[in-house]
């Protein structure tokens, strides 16, 4: 698996205006292939946003890098750092409860 953490502020995009062009393209990176999950990320207070991408494997994370997705999601995004990461798979596997609680606490948002 491989780990990629991309961070970015909005340049001239509201939060307002990001939020809705996320929420538009989000249910694009559904069953795209070797992404296993993708994790949103804010911090209004430094006004930066970004993703958390879990990858099959280096390679997928490069096809996406490399599709029009990847451009058309970010064109007005400043300050953009991307970092990707091996896995250390031994040492997640004692962790990785924590990614369970995500998928919890969104089937106790459906039921609410």
């Amino acid at each position: 698996m491989y780990l990629q953490v991309v961070t970015y502020g909005l340049g001239g995009v509201s939060e307002s205006e990001y939020l809705d062009v996320a929420n538009e393209v989000a249910p694009r990176f559904s069953g795209m292939p070797g992404l296993q999950a993708k994790i949103w990320l804010e911090d209004r207070d430094l006004g930066r946003y970004g993703a958390l991408y879990v990858w099959d494997d280096k390679e997928s994370m490069e096809r996406f890098m490399a599709s029009d997705l990847a451009e058309e999601t970010n064109p007005d995004f400043v300050e953009v750092e991307s970092e990707g990461f091996g896995i250390l798979e031994n040492l997640t596997a004692q962790t990785q409860p924590v990614l369970q609680l995500v998928e919890e606490r969104r089937r106790g948002a459906r039921t609410r």
